[in-house]
């Protein structure tokens, strides 16, 4: 698999470079600004089911 096929989601400085690495970076909306900078796009919060609705988008309605 190559890093553009894939898909990060995070909120944290220690995985900014892996947001900006992969092919679509995802920032939770509370994630640090640095992390948000980087992000391809800015999901909600958890509390808010920010990551169920990504792997819905990515993973769910891919198959």
């Amino acid at each position: 698999m190559l890093a553009q096929d894939t898909v990060a989601i995070s909120d944290s400085e220690n995985n900014r470079s892996m947001i900006k690495y992969v092919g679509h970076g995802i920032a939770m909306r509370n994630a640090m600004n640095s992390v948000n900078r980087v992000a391809d796009e800015i999901i909600k919060i958890n509390d808010e089911d920010g990551v169920a609705e990504m792997i819905e988008k990515f993973i769910l309605k891919s198959q």
